[in-house]
């Protein structure tokens, strides 16, 4: 269909889908989010921050590819993210000692403090966030949007 077999009807429910659709919602849900993280994280960790530092603490030492991959990040992204954890003292990065293009990264004790701390603050974030849904409505929008991550990050061959 070509944009002169269009109504305005027609064009005016696709701009309503397109500005008010999933991704507006999705957007808005993800500002309430930070708002209530900043609100309860007043130390100045962001939640990508406290995602980073969270993987390793449950899994250790991590190459920044595999840390990427884990934390659903870009290595751009990633290496900003890591200077200023990195700066406050919370991942120790060097060099890999076989690989010197690769990084390698661990959490310091402080780190771990810092998780151990913000995870309970964490937690109410999301719980205030997900209040009005049912623990059976929470399971399920969070299976859905596992899904879709699954989906849309896929690669394209």
């Amino acid at each position: 269909m070509t944009d002169a077999d269009r109504s305005a009807d027609e064009f005016e429910q696709m701009i309503l889908s397109g500005a008010s659709g999933a991704g507006h919602l999705l957007r808005r849900l993800s500002q309430l989010h930070t708002q209530l993280w900043r609100e309860r994280v007043t130390d100045g960790l962001t939640g990508p921050q406290f995602t980073v530092l969270s993987i390793l603490y449950l899994h250790g030492v991590q190459d920044q590819g595999s840390l990427c991959d884990r934390a659903g990040v870009d290595k751009s992204t990633m290496a900003s993210i890591l200077d200023r954890l990195a700066s406050r003292g919370l991942v120790n990065v060097e060099k890999d000692v076989t690989d010197a293009r690769r990084k390698v990264l661990a959490i310091t004790p402080e780190g771990r403090h810092r998780v151990q701390q913000t995870a309970p603050l964490a937690v109410d974030a999301n719980n205030h966030l997900l209040d009005s849904l049912t623990a059976r409505d929470r399971k399920a929008f969070t299976h859905l949007l596992e899904r879709l991550v699954a989906v849309v990050d896929t690669p394209q061959s």
